[in-house]
């Protein structure tokens, strides 16, 4: 052993593949529901729907999600704006 050696471990609990996972500042909380506002497609704007979703594993940045969602689901994440059923968006694609 040597002495003054700190050492970071990551333990891996569980892991899942080909799962949806979504961050978690896309997840709302209420009471004991949990929603994601998924975008509605449209051109070039759209507007926002609640849609509850179950939650599985979580890690420090993501959630998976089993149900609610389908792959290609796109979801809204509007940092310090409070989403609200409906509201008109327009999509930016990231760089």
């Amino acid at each position: 052993m040597i002495p003054n050696v700190n050492v970071n471990v990551r333990i891996e609990l569980a892991l899942r593949a080909s799962v949806i996972v979504v961050p978690r500042g896309a997840i709302h909380f209420e009471g004991l529901h949990r929603s994601v506002f998924v975008v509605e497609p449209g051109t070039p704007n759209g507007t926002l729907h609640k849609r509850e979703v179950h939650l599985g594993i979580s890690d420090s940045t993501t959630y998976e999600v089993l149900s609610g969602l389908k792959e290609g689901d796109v979801i809204a994440l509007l940092g310090n704006i409070e989403p609200g059923d409906g509201m008109k968006v327009r999509v930016e694609q990231p760089e």
